[in-house]
C-alpha cells in the first residue's frame, strides 16, 4: 500500500509537472523574446515573498501531520487549533509583505519591479498555507489520495490560466497569435496585459492556489469533525515546531536568495533563464518529495511503536528507490540539457545549459538526502535537521555572494558566473548538507549502507556516457530536438540504464514486478475511488491514551 500511495504521489506531481511544462512551452512561444523577462520578474517577486512566506507555517504543519498520524487528532480540536494559527499566520504575513511594498514605493525603493506582483504572488503562498489546514490532515491519517485530489485542482486551473494570459499578451503586444486582431492593444484589456505581465502570471498561481482551498474545505466537511482551539495543542506542537521552523526558516532563504542576488546583480532575463533551468531540477526533487509524503507519517508511526528494525527497513528501501528513480531523470537532464531547454522552451534559454546540468547534479544530492531528514524528524530529532540546513544555508549565501556578482564589483577579482554560480552554490550546500544529515543519521538508527546508490551511480554514468556518444553526430548538444527524437532518447537511457542494473544485480525480476504491481491502473483507480468516498471522523483512528 506504501508502494501505491507513494506511486499515486508521484503520478499527480508528474501529470503536474506536465501541464506546467505545456503551460510554460505555450508561454515561451507565444511572448516570444518577453518570455524570460516576464519569467524574471515572476521569479523574483516568488523570491522576495518567498524569503517571508516560512512564517505562515512555523514548522506547524509537521508537528500536525506528526500528531495526526500517532493518532492524538483529539477529536477535532488539533484540526481547529492548526487552522487559527494557519489563518493568523497567513493574514499577518500579507499584510507585512503589503506594508513593505507601499513603504517601498514611498521610498522609491524597487522602482523596476513589479510590486503589485509581489504582494499577489505573498497572496500565492497565504493560499498554500491555508490549503494545508487540510492536506496535512488528510496526510497525517495516511489518505493521500483525498490530498493529491487538491493539489490537483491547482494544476488543471493554473496551467489553461497562463496559456490565456499568453495568448492575450502575444494579440496585445506583438500582434500575433490566435486573438491578433480581436484583442486591441488600446482596449482596457488590453493595456492591463501589456503593462501588467508579471502581475498577471502571478495572479495565474494565486487564483489556482485560491480554488484548491476550496476543493480542500469541500473534502473536509465530508465527515470530518471540527472541534475547538485548544492552547495546550498549540503549545504541544510548537515544542516540536519551533526546531523544524528553524530548519524551513533557512531552507526558505536557500531556495529563494539565489534568485534574488541574480536579479540584484544582472537582470530579470538571468533571472528567467535561472528559474526555466530550475523546472527540470523542480521536477527531479519531485520523486523524494512524493516518497517523504508518505514516508514521514509512516516512520512517526512505526517510531510511536517502538521498533527501530522496521524504521531502518524503511530509510534503507527509501534511499534505494529515489536513488534508483531520480539517477536516470538527472543522467538524462545532464546529457540532453540542450534539447531538453529547446524542446520545453524556446532557443532563448539555450544560455542556461550549464545552469541545468548542475541544477540536475544538486536535485540528485538533494533528492538522497531526503531520507535522512525525514528519520530525522520522525524520530523527534528537527534540531539535528536545523543545524544541517543553517550550516548549509551559510554556506550557499555566502557562495552565491562570491560567484553571482560580475567580475570587478566592489574591485574584487569575482569569478561572474551570474545564473551558473547560483546553481554551483546550491550544489555545493546540498553536499555539505547531506554529509550532515547522514551522519546524525546514523547517530540515530546506526549506519544506513549506500552500496546500491553506488550502482545507480555507476549505471547513470554508462547511460549519460551512451546518450552524449548518440547525440553528438545527429548535433542535439546544442539544442533543437523534435519531440519523437526525445522520447526515443529517453527510452533508450532507460534501457541502457536497466541493463547495466541487471549487470550488476541491482534490478531484478522482482523489482520489475514490483513496479509493474505498484503502477496498476485499475488497482490504483480502486484505491482512489475507495479513499476519496471514505468518510468517518478523525477519532476512530485515535489510539487510546496511555494508562498511568
Amino acid at each position: 500500500m506504501i508502494g501505491r500511495r507513494t506511486a499515486l504521489i508521484l503520478g499527480n506531481t508528474l501529470a503536474g509537472a506536465f501541464l506546467g511544462f505545456l503551460a510554460l512551452k505555450v508561454f515561451a512561444v507565444e511572448t516570444g523574446p518577453y518570455a524570460d523577462g516576464l519569467l524574471g520578474e515572476l521569479a523574483f517577486a516568488m523570491g522576495l515573498a518567498g524569503l517571508v512566506s516560512v512564517f505562515m507555517d512555523l514548522g506547524m504543519g509537521s508537528a500536525h501531520i506528526k500528531r495526526v498520524s500517532e493518532g492524538r487528532a483529539q477529536g477535532g480540536d488539533a484540526v481547529a487549533s492548526f487552522a487559527v494559527v494557519k489563518v493568523a499566520l497567513a493574514l499577518s504575513v500579507v499584510a507585512l509583505v503589503t506594508a513593505g511594498a507601499w513603504t517601498a514605493l514611498r521610498l522609491g525603493l524597487l522602482v523596476d519591479t513589479p510590486r503589485a506582483a509581489i504582494v499577489i504572488v505573498a497572496l500565492y503562498f497565504a493560499c498554500l498555507a491555508l490549503r494545508t489546514v487540510f492536506t496535512a490532515t488528510f496526510d497525517g491519517r495516511q489518505e493521500f489520495a483525498k490530498s493529491q485530489l487538491v493539489v490537483l485542482s491547482e494544476n488543471l486551473l493554473r496551467a489553461p490560466l497562463m496559456m490565456a494570459f499568453s495568448v492575450a499578451f502575444a494579440a496585445v503586444v506583438l500582434g500575433s497569435g490566435p486573438l491578433a486582431g480581436g484583442l486591441r492593444p488600446s482596449s482596457a484589456l488590453g493595456q492591463l496585459v501589456a503593462g501588467h505581465g508579471a502581475e498577471f502570471l502571478a495572479a495565474c498561481y494565486a487564483t489556482a492556489a485560491g480554488v484548491s482551498v476550496l476543493v480542500g474545505l469541500w473534502l473536509f466537511r465530508r465527515g470530518y469533525p471540527f472541534g475547538k482551539p485548544r492552547r495546550d495543542i498549540v503549545r504541544e506542537d510548537w515544542g516540536f515546531a519551533r526546531h523544524i521552523f528553524l530548519a524551513m526558516a533557512v531552507g526558505t532563504v536557500y531556495v529563494s536568495f539565489d534568485k534574488v542576488v541574480i536579479t540584484f546583480f544582472w537582470a530579470a532575463q538571468n533571472t528567467g533563464r535561472y528559474f526555466g533551468a530550475q523546472r527540470f531540477s523542480d521536477l527531479i526533487v519531485m520523486v523524494p518529495a512524493a516518497v517523504y509524503t508518505v514516508l514521514f507519517p509512516t516512520l512517526s508511526e512505526r517510531m510511536q511503536r517502538g521498533n527501530p528494525e522496521e524504521v531502518r527497513s524503511s530509510v534503507e528501501g527509501a534511499l534505494r528507490h529515489i536513488s534508483l528513480v531520480v539517477v536516470p531523470l538527472s543522467a538524462f537532464a545532464i546529457a540532453l540539457a540542450g534539447p531538453l531547454l529547446s524542446l520545453t522552451l524556446t532557443g532563448v534559454f539555450l544560455d542556461a545549459v550549464p545552469t541545468l546540468r548542475v541544477l540536475a547534479l544538486y536535485a540528485l544530492v538533494f533528492a538522497i538526502l531526503y531520507p535522512y531528514a525525514t528519520l530525522l524528524q520522525a524520530a523527534g530529532r528537527p534540531d539535528l535537521t536545523a543545524r544541517a540546513a543553517i550550516v548549509a544555508t551559510l554556506l550557499n549565501v555566502g557562495l552565491n555572494l562570491v560567484l553571482v556578482p560580475p567580475r570587478g564589483t566592489l574591485g574584487l577579482p569575482l569569478p561572474g558566473l551570474a545564473e551558473t554560480g547560483a546553481a554551483i552554490a546550491t550544489l555545493t550546500a546540498a553536499c555539505v548538507q547531506l554529509l550532515l544529515l547522514r551522519r546524525s543519521a546514523h547517530g540515530v538508527l546506526g549506519p544506513i549502507p549506500v552500496r546500491p546508490i553506488a550502482k545507480h551511480l555507476a549505471a547513470g554514468v554508462v547511460m549519460g556516457l551512451t546518450l552524449g556518444a548518440v547525440a553528438s553526430p545527429l548535433d542535439l548538444t546544442s539544442g533543437h530536438a523534435p519531440f519523437p527524437l526525445m522520447l526515443g532518447l529517453l527510452l533508450l537511457g532507460g534501457i541502457v540504464y536497466v541493463a547495466v542494473l541487471s549487470v550488476l544485480r541491482e534490478f531484478t525480476r522482482q523489482d520489475a514486478d514490483t513496479y509493474l504491481r505498484i503502477a496498476n491502473p485499475a488497482a490504483m483507480l480502486r484505491y482512489v475511488h475507495d479513499e476519496v468516498r471514505a468518510r468517518g471522523p478523525l477519532h476512530k483512528r485515535e489510539r487510546p491514551p496511555p494508562q498511568s
